[in-house]
């Protein structure tokens, strides 16, 4: 490739892209399965049959979105047709749709595990896309890169289908609400006499109808996306206010924003109301109840927390901060300290659209987590529900490696002793000096990565105990897999929890129970008890040999013992 076209913004992002592709594609098959993938899964298959017969939808999931799992399964199905493939899990045809069957459940769960990891792209490029908007085209290849230096964004990548499409898109709706509200700003004129006005004017309305659709595709992915349409007015209003106040527009304006707003709230509340089908009936109704729900969301386990067991709806205001700090690798959270600084003291200088795209991306960033914690609301799994925040805190910690960058290039002192490209280059060596351990943390927990714990909090060691680790049971699938191996495929196994993370990786003649069956109904012996530390699940079976543990970091993510 030659060295000019390396210069260009878009092959530099392009490259970027292309390579973090290359190397999550290449190892996308090393995954196990989280203790939700069958349910989200099953989704579908309650949503169709609800469609087709009524059936309702068992307990809270009618409240659940469906866009990105029915899209899974409409190109899987894709997939099927082109591939002429006959072993699979299931097809809108068949009888026994979405019945569980072990190795086409795997199939399936493949598939989406790739899907998953090519959607997260889009929060890369919108990251990148909002860096070239802030600070220039030529600092947006580092959007993407600081992103994937959020080693529990990266990890969740390949398998979470829940949080990862939702931050990937609500980053895409930060970014086009910059852009919607640029074309809101190009509409400000009352009347439209001029031709160029009236143009400007129906650019406005057309993108505002689209944002409307796409925050209704966010919205149905999960139902915080509909605050997108809060954002984009609020800061609409801010930037703006002065100026028609100043003008005495305000009474002219007025009429234009409520037909402009309206037009997207309604766009927005059409799609939100057809990708929910549970809302077909009482649109309205549905979404009332839906907002209810979240608002007081509960969950009856523990979680633990600074070595303490803890119910989920008690725990202390710091469990968000906390999580925060410790799973995020110290120097980028330098880096979004000087992002955020370089924001206060430039954002007089902005101009409208940038100062506005930095608005979004703040809102973005604490908003929710704010209200959580105000709210005491119910928190779980770590960071894992707001994994959201993470691209846009990607774009400001951007901000603070790019002034940072631009501060060392403008030294007096290096640049009497060095060239500025060999000044340029000292930092680029320093930056990869810096982000090499969290590289190397990564590198050694694959595949999981979203276990990360920062260096300087003590690393995966330090968690062991005091914090949930692998709360999602990846890694059961590399201790059952030691079972197949070591036992001939012939053992019994109990499984500690949520045997969708084992079971489907157990060959078709090993008998595979849960924890709980085990107490109802017993095992013959000899068998194997695979768990994971979560609720001390490890702990039960006190008499039998630990044999085999999957470790990362010295730390066991999953135990296997062997009980006579």
């Amino acid at each position: 490739m030659p060295l000019k076209l390396l210069k260009h913004p878009s092959v530099r992002v392009g490259l970027v892209i292309l390579l973090l592709l290359t190397v999550g594609l290449s190892r996308i098959d090393h995954y196990g399965h989280s203790s939700d993938e069958y349910l989200e899964i099953m989704m579908v298959r309650w949503n169709h049959e609800f469609i087709t017969e009524n059936t309702p939808i068992g307990g809270d999931l009618r409240h659940y979105g469906t866009v990105f799992n029915f899209l899974t399964q409409f190109l899987y199905e894709i997939k099927i047709i082109l591939l002429g493939e006959t072993e699979r899990f299931g097809s809108y045809g068949d009888p026994d749709w979405l019945t569980y069957n072990a190795t086409q459940f795997k199939h399936l769960a493949a598939f989406k595990h790739g899907f998953i990891f090519i959607f997260s792209m889009v929060a890369y490029l919108s990251v990148a896309g909002i860096v070239s908007r802030l600070i220039g085209a030529a600092y947006a290849w580092i959007g993407p890169v600081a992103l994937f230096f959020f080693p529990r964004f990266w990890g969740h990548s390949f398998f979470n289908p829940k949080d990862i499409p939702f931050a990937a898109m609500l980053t895409l709706g930060t970014y086009m609400g910059g852009y919607l509200l640029e074309k809101f700003t190009q509409a400000e004129h009352n009347p439209p006499v001029k031709s160029n006005n009236r143009r400007a004017l129906g650019t406005a309305y057309g993108s505002a109808a689209l944002y409307g659709c796409l925050v209704g595709l966010i919205t149905g992915v999960r139902i915080g996306g509909l605050f997108l349409l809060g954002f984009v007015l609020l800061v609409h209003v801010a930037i703006r206010l002065p100026a028609w106040l100043s003008k005495k527009q305000l009474s002219s304006i007025i009429p234009q924003l409520i037909g402009l707003y309206g037009l997207m709230v309604g766009t927005w509340f059409l799609t939100t109301t057809i990708v929910h089908p549970s809302a077909w009936a009482n649109p309205v109704g549905w979404l009332t109840e839906t907002l209810a729900y979240m608002s007081n969301h509960t969950w009856s386990g523990t979680v633990l927390f600074a070595g303490e067991q803890i119910s989920a709806i008690s725990l202390p205001w710091t469990y968000l901060p906390t999580w925060l700090l410790i799973t995020t690798p110290l120097f980028v959270s330098i880096a979004i300290g000087t992002g955020l600084l370089f924001a206060v003291l430039h954002y007089k200088t902005m101009n409208p659209h940038q100062k506005a795209l930095t608005l979004l991306v703040l809102l973005q960033i604490a908003f929710f987590p704010t209200v959580a914690i105000l709210k005491q609301s119910t928190l779980y799994d770590g960071i894992r529900q707001f994994l959201f925040v993470m691209p846009a805190a990607a774009v400001i910690a951007t901000l603070g490696i790019v002034w940072l960058y631009q501060t060392w290039l403008s030294n007096q002192w290096l640049n009497k002793i060095l060239s500025r490209k060999t000044v340029s280059l000292s930092f680029l060596i320093l930056s990869i000096v810096i982000a090499s351990p969290t590289a190397i943390d990564v590198f050694h927990l694959h595949p999981y990565e979203y276990v990360y714990f920062n260096r300087f909090f003590g690393g995966l060691p330090s968690a062991q105990g005091q914090y949930d680790t692998d709360y999602w049971g990846l890694s059961m699938r590399a201790g059952m897999e030691w079972i197949n191996e070591v036992s001939g495929r012939t053992a019994n196994v109990v499984s500690s929890s949520q045997l969708i993370s084992s079971a489907p990786f157990a060959d078709d003649t090993m008998p595979v129970i849960s924890y709980k069956e085990f107490e109802q109904n017993g095992m013959e012996t000899p068998f194997y008890y695979i768990a994971r530390p979560r609720w001390s699940y490890h702990e039960q079976f006190p008499d039998c040999d630990v044999v085999y543990s999957v470790v990362r970091q010295t730390v066991p993510l999953t135990i296997v013992k062997q009980c006579n």
